[in-house]
């Protein structure tokens, strides 16, 4: 009998342990796990209104695929400091695409659909001062270049202040830093850059999957980027 007792006071010790953490994981997804969320750039839930796991993003950064665990999940939108978003069906930024500026704390016919993304827009292209952040999608760091991707000099030969992205990012505008002031690139890995004259990918554009140490005829008229 005291064996019977004490096994039944064992399991609802467990009980309620169990009860306890999924409360507070509930009030964890409840608040759009505040802790991941970003104070310059975006955070995407996958429920409504705010709700369940959360995915964040700064400003500069893009997605060519979320990933299995968030692909076609996202219901709710949160958008920080004059960040936008757009995102899109497919990957690698294919098929249809929508903007946001704001809030959405319904995606209604964008509900479950996202699979890529860029964020743009907040208070910089970077961290203070003006300069790149680190991040993905503008990253400043003269002591390391990417395993696969680019790097934008201001002056020719690989000279000067430089800015390096990934491959599957795309800037479409580079900011007033760098607008019509790169002179150079170098690529790295199995990157393919194609630079704009104009922001939004758009303008007299060209290709280019090795180092180009003069830009020449497209010298200091950069004005967004994309790298594959």
């Amino acid at each position: 009998m005291k064996r019977l007792i004490r096994f039944a006071c064992t399991g609802f010790v467990l009980l309620c342990s169990i009860q306890l953490c999924a409360s507070r994981l509930d009030a964890q997804g409840r608040i759009g796990d505040r802790r991941d969320q970003t104070r310059n750039g975006v955070c995407f839930y996958t429920d409504e209104n705010y709700r369940g796991e959360s995915y964040c993003a700064e400003a500069g950064e893009s997605r060519r695929n979320v990933g299995d665990r968030f692909n076609d999940r996202f219901s709710s939108i949160r958008v920080f400091d004059r960040s936008q978003v757009t995102v899109y069906d497919d990957e690698n930024f294919g098929g249809s695409n929508t903007t946001f500026t704001s809030d959405v704390p319904n995606l209604r016919n964008w509900n479950d659909r996202i699979t890529s993304f860029q964020v743009t827009g907040g208070r910089q292209i970077g961290g203070p001062g003006g300069r790149p952040s680190d991040r993905q999608g503008g990253g400043w760091d003269r002591g390391r270049d990417p395993r696969n991707g680019a790097c934008f000099y201001a002056d020719s030969d690989y000279r000067g202040e430089r800015f390096c992205i990934e491959t599957g990012e795309r800037l479409r505008n580079v900011r007033d830093r760098f607008n019509d002031r790169i002179s150079s690139i170098r690529v790295f890995g199995r990157a393919r850059v194609t630079i704009f004259e104009n922001e939004n990918f758009s303008g007299a554009s060209r290709s280019y999957n090795r180092d180009i140490p003069n830009l020449r005829g497209f010298n200091d008229k950069i004005t967004s980027i994309e790298v594959r």
